[in-house]
């Protein structure tokens, strides 16, 4: 693979990572939300929030199952799964296999 389909993939990879974190906390922040406002209020704004609160999750997993089956650009091995072992780091941005990182 070329250098700049290389820096295309872990641009994806990092966009990836962050609409992974960003869909968890507005998942959270909802979800805590809910406790702290009164029944009445709950009311008139659950319609709105328990759809983004679905909206949030789905991301969240969709995200998850992508950065965990991502291929490294550089060796095609599983970017977050050490292929000598069982461990993995679905967060890593650094390819357990061959060591290509953000930076490169």
């Amino acid at each position: 693979m070329d250098e700049e389909s290389t820096k295309e993939a872990l641009a994806h990879r990092r966009l990836a990572l962050r609409t992974f974190l960003l869909s968890v906390l507005v998942f959270f922040t909802l979800g805590g939300s809910a406790f702290l406002v009164s029944r009445e209020l709950w009311e008139n704004v659950s319609a709105i929030v328990v759809p983004i609160m679905f909206i949030a999750w789905f991301l969240a997993l969709v995200t998850m199952v992508y950065l965990h089956n991502a291929r490294c650009p550089r060796c095609g091995n599983r970017f977050a799964l050490n292929k000598h072992s069982s461990y993995f780091n679905t967060f890593t941005n650094k390819c357990l296999n061959c060591d290509l990182g953000a930076k490169n």
